[in-house]
């Protein structure tokens, strides 16, 4: 991999995407260049994970609302 390059790795998982927007487990090095973003499965995994969060929070904030009313 060229130093000059851009390496795009998920955060979460830590593969690489390629060229063709395909994601790789990493080279031993990466690089000078890296950024960070989420790849396809860990983006769906991460919003489900999101959306249970608001939803849990939306429902304690409900009890909280109603025991301090």
């Amino acid at each position: 991999m060229n130093n000059n390059e851009l390496t795009v790795q998920c955060c979460v998982c830590r593969r690489v995407r390629d060229s063709k927007g395909e994601y790789h487990q990493p080279p031993a090095i990466l690089g000078d260049r890296v950024s960070h973003t989420y790849c396809p499965e860990c983006a769906r995994f991460m919003l489900t994970q999101i959306a249970l969060f608001k939803d849990n929070f939306a429902k304690a904030e409900a009890v909280r609302v109603r025991s301090a009313g």
